[in-house]
């Protein structure tokens, strides 16, 4: 199992006899972005809190780097790792540099820039002085998820980063995040309620529903299973389909003449960089769009089929 740093196998868990997670089993490579994507109620946040040592799992069994969960090492690997389950739990009366410095002195970080790279890569400097109880909501889960990174971990863990963010915020921190796991090769777990939010900036999807995982798909795969393309609708449709292949390898294309038109395959989530460089070779677009099964209706299809399963069985 190289290049695997974590491996859950068959976790379980209950809470006052009704079963949370039932025998969830997955595992995650390294480097990539894989989005924990169920509802309310899937289980999601119970497993980030079992990975991280917030609790106990009550039968199964998982690995982080090797180290199974009855390892004794296992608190040490714990330090590979970082996390941020729930909500960013921080100290309003201090501005958001001390919040930082103050978790250096409690981890025994001895780097003293830590803080201060963090804050900055997090666009956060302008109000590093600023008390933490005037950030927005934006800041306040920036901050968070900086504390989470304040010991550049490899394996990141993420309760719904995006929760309660508007569509630009939400683009500015995948963006982060995306930068953060291509230049030091980090590995994310991030958990979801809304997968089509995650669409394109995770590279693999575990769907999990009422405790179960119901199906693990890279994004290549779950573009298939949705059917997903973009349509293109351009007047310059020779030149546009001799241009796309310098800025999407390998891209898949289906031609439609009649009504000029271009589906595109393997690159949801692209339209606004396809946008922008047809754009920069004077090949303006008149017509842009997803089109296909969305994942979010993907899910629910899953969800259906597995109560509708369930129910054939008894």
């Amino acid at each position: 199992m190289d290049g695997f740093i974590l491996e859950c196998s068959g976790i379980t868990k209950s809470y006052k006899q009704k079963r949370v997670l039932n025998e969830v089993s997955f595992s995650c490579q390294s480097g990539h972005i894989y989005a924990l994507a169920g509802m309310k109620g899937a289980g999601k946040t119970t497993l980030l809190r079992i990975l991280s040592g917030l609790s106990f799992l009550d039968g199964g069994d998982y690995s982080l780097f090797g180290a199974s969960a009855s390892h004794s090492n296992l608190a040490a690997e714990r330090r590979r790792i970082g996390s941020l389950i729930d909500r960013p739990i921080l100290f309003e009366s201090l501005s958001g540099l001390r919040n930082l410095e103050y978790l250096c002195r409690l981890r025994g970080i001895h780097n003293q820039q830590a803080a201060k790279y963090w804050i900055e890569l997090f666009g956060l400097d302008e109000k590093k002085k600023t008390k933490v109880r005037y950030y927005t909501m934006s800041m306040k889960q920036r901050l968070g998820i900086a504390c989470a990174m304040l010991e550049t971990p490899q394996l990141l863990l993420l309760d719904e980063p995006f929760q309660g963010l508007d569509p630009k915020d939400i683009r500015e921190l995948q963006s982060l995040l995306q930068t953060i796991n291509q230049e030091q090769n980090m590995t994310m777990l991030i958990t979801t309620p809304y997968p089509e939010q995650l669409f394109s900036f995770a590279s693999d999807y575990i769907f999990l529903h009422e405790g179960n995982v119901l199906e693990i798909l890279s994004q290549r795969e779950l573009e298939h299973q949705c059917d997903g393309y973009i349509s293109l609708e351009t007047e310059e449709l020779a030149a546009t389909i001799s241009a796309l292949p310098e800025f999407l390898p390998q891209v898949s294309i289906e031609t439609f003449p009649e009504r000029n038109e271009i589906q595109i395959r393997g690159y949801m989530g692209r339209m606004e960089r396809i946008s922008t460089e047809l754009q920069f070779r004077n090949l303006p677009v008149k017509r842009i769009e997803q089109a296909g099964l969305s994942v979010k209706d993907y899910l629910s299809h899953l969800a259906g089929g597995n109560r509708h399963a369930e129910n054939n069985s008894r």
